[in-house]
């Protein structure tokens, strides 16, 4: 600087020394007369030691003086930008870095300053050109690259995240950063070795970063290691017990590790409680998450996973207010989506008698399935009309509620439910169906269990359709039984949910006096297609094209065996009787914790649960030693006369099988 004075302010900046910097500084603006230049350059040294000291007042003061004297002072401009920022004043902040790349369109961290604004802003694809225009101009800038990965991950663009993350770290191969990143995108990409190897490598970095501890304990928590031999005593499902064992004996540690390091941190007493949970050990489960809660009590994540944990354990009453969490934005994307933006008031347990309530859909197949039923519950509480709105393959079925007066399908749209077809403006209330227990105080003694509360469509409405229709039943009296062993690949649990194939199933064959009947849809379906004599299955001509017409197929059957995915949920709704095989890991809170039937479907459901994760093998032993007594008990209700008749098979329960874990997952 050559200057007497600047230097010596500069000095006592850069020797960790902001004060003694700031009060030379204010004895030298206030004593001796300076040129324009070194003016805004003393006043720029003053405002970066009153920024060191915290002094946040005074040190936009002196940039603010600094800018003033030279309107063009890029450092002042770029400093004043940080400040800005740091208060959350986004908008001035942005102005300043703009101002600084209208000079200097070169300046690789004022593009990645911006971006990092409007990444909150939010403005996501303004922000990734920023990114992007910072690393052309600097391919070093490991920050840009980061930011750029974080904000793709975000976007669910997990390839180009993870390329943005590996540039990070050629750029700086230290930046523990990176590596975790770069590790969270591959384990969305299920590529959880790579995962953990990112992992790893962060943590050897930074071993006193409590997020990447808590990073590599979710990701060891739900890890499926395959086996390394084949004959292997302890792989079961083709994942190995004894490697699963050693991570989750090592992911709690890390989970607790996080803790140690970050007491403070909600989230991570929020994933250890996930862990417990899925584990079966609810009591110090349930307490890891109310330390979360008492530590952040807008943790919604924490809400939802508590929320999960007590619905699992009937606990519903507790329940229901943190559930309301599931469509909360400031959640981790769930899948999930917020609520509808609609001029009709959000109902909150409100008198309704003589209102127009509109019932809006949300979640999957199965839930809008289960919980259609509130529609009566909000007749019986005085709605004048209800309307429905739901997934279109839903639209057909749920004409058949008894309660509902209109029925929307709706489109989705950007992972949201949109109906504009309707004037929506002439309900009174609006209300998601799994809020409506909430408000009507449902405790798991006053579950709306009336089966069925929907039904097959009227004959002559597409009757014997090839999408409704099975061929004739012989002269025999076998028993009809739908199998579905596959739910929707896109579950976050359907590697735990879903048997690997049709081959499973095999010991069913050897039932004699059962027909099986192929309801399985998507990719799983060719497995039908394929099957040999060894499995006798029919199918249908044309998958159905929605659930009425599956429906009609149910209507037909005897029994349904399957997963747990959304045909489990109709068939109980219609009174179907249905076997539910439940995986250990990770059981849906609906399922309940222990029991082998559901309050949800009294007399319709049966609920086989793995003994141990993905112990499928055993299940179904257990499912064909139930079937062959189901059958013959079918046999011995039907004479050779009466075998044209449909009458369905009493659904009975004479034991308890294994206990499962929570659905309560950091998502």
């Amino acid at each position: 600087m050559n200057e007497p004075g600047l230097d010596d302010v500069a000095r006592l900046l850069s020797a960790g020394q902001p004060q003694e910097a700031l009060d030379l500084a204010f004895t030298i603006l206030t004593t001796q007369a300076h040129s324009p230049p070194l003016l805004a350059a003393m006043c720029r040294l003053a405002g970066a030691a009153a920024v060191q000291l915290g002094d946040a007042t005074t040190a936009e003061h002196l940039l603010r003086q600094a800018l003033q004297v030279d309107a063009s002072d890029a450092q002042a401009l770029f400093q004043l930008g940080h400040l800005l920022a740091d208060q959350g004043r986004s908008v001035e902040a942005q102005t300043c870095f703009r101002e600084v790349l209208a000079a200097n369109p070169e300046d690789a961290a004022a593009w990645s300053n911006l971006g990092v604004l409007l990444a909150a802003a939010p403005q996501p694809e303004e922000a990734a050109d920023c990114y992007r225009r910072a690393t052309a101009i600097d391919p070093l800038n490991s920050r840009a690259h980061t930011n750029l990965g974080v904000l793709l991950a975000a976007q669910g663009h997990y390839e180009a995240a993870a390329e943005a993350h590996r540039q990070a770290i050629v750029a700086n191969p230290d930046d523990a950063a990176a590596h975790t990143n770069l590790g969270l995108a591959l384990e969305s990409l299920l590529l959880s070795d790579e995962a953990e190897t990112s992992h790893r490598a962060a943590l050897a970095l930074s071993p006193q970063t409590a997020a990447i501890w808590s990073n590599l304990g979710n990701l060891l928590a739900k890890k499926r290691r395959p086996p390394t031999d084949a004959t292997d005593a302890t792989a079961i499902g083709g994942i190995d017990l004894d490697a699963i064992a050693r991570d989750s004996a090592e992911a709690e540690q890390c989970l607790r590790a996080a803790i140690r390091l970050a007491p403070g941190w909600a989230a991570a007493h929020s994933s250890l409680g996930v862990f417990l949970a899925d584990r079966g050990r609810d009591d110090a489960a349930e307490a890891s998450l109310r330390d979360a809660l008492a530590l952040q009590p807008d943790y919604q994540l924490a809400h939802l996973n508590l929320a999960f944990l007590l619905l699992a354990q009937g606990r519903l009453a507790e329940a229901w207010p943190h559930h309301e969490a599931r469509f909360h934005p400031g959640l981790p994307d769930n899948g999930i989506a917020g609520p509808p933006n609609l001029a009709v008031p959000m109902w909150k347990g409100e008198t309704i008698v003589g209102c127009r309530m509109l019932v809006w859909a949300e979640q999957g197949l199965g839930d809008q399935i289960q919980f259609s039923r509130y529609v009566s519950v909000l007749k019986a509480l005085g709605a004048a009309h209800v309307t429905l709105v739901c997934s279109p393959p839903l639209k057909t079925l749920f004409e058949t509620l008894a309660d509902a007066d209109d029925v929307l399908a709706a489109r989705v749209i950007d992972n949201a439910f949109a109906v504009s077809e309707a004037d929506l403006s002439r309900h009174d209330f609006w209300v998601f169906p799994l809020s409506i227990p909430r408000w009507c105080g449902t405790d798991l003694h006053s579950i709306p269990a009336t089966i069925p509360y929907l039904h097959a469509p009227r004959e002559g409405e597409s009757a014997g359709h090839p999408s409704r229709s099975l061929p004739p039943r012989g002269a025999g009296t076998a028993m009809r039984v739908g199998l579905v062993w596959r739910g929707n690949a896109k579950h976050n649990n359907d590697a735990e949910r879903s048997i690997p194939s049709l081959a499973t199933l095999a010991p069913l064959w050897s039932v004699e006096g059962a027909e099986f009947v192929s309801l399985q849809m998507g990719d799983a379906a060719a497995q039908a297609r394929e099957a040999g004599p060894a499995q006798p299955l029919l199918r249908l001509a044309e998958p159905p094209q929605d659930f009425a017409d599956t429906a009609a197929v149910l209507a037909q059957l005897d029994l349904l065996i399957c997963v747990d995915t959304s045909i489990a949920h109709l068939a109980g709704a219609f009174g179907t009787p249905c076997w539910v095989m439940l995986p250990a890991y990770k059981t849906d809170w609906r399922w309940l914790r222990g029991r082998d039937d559901s309050p949800w479907y009294p007399g319709a459901m049966r609920l086989f649960r793995q003994r141990q994760r993905g112990d499928w093998a055993a299940l179904v032993v257990d499912v064909r030693d139930a079937l062959a007594a189901a059958v013959q008990q079918y046999a011995s209700m039907r004479s050779p006369e009466e075998a044209s008749h449909e009458e369905p098979l009493a659904c009975t329960s004479p034991g308890t099988f294994h206990a499962a874990g929570s659905e309560s997952t950091d998502r």
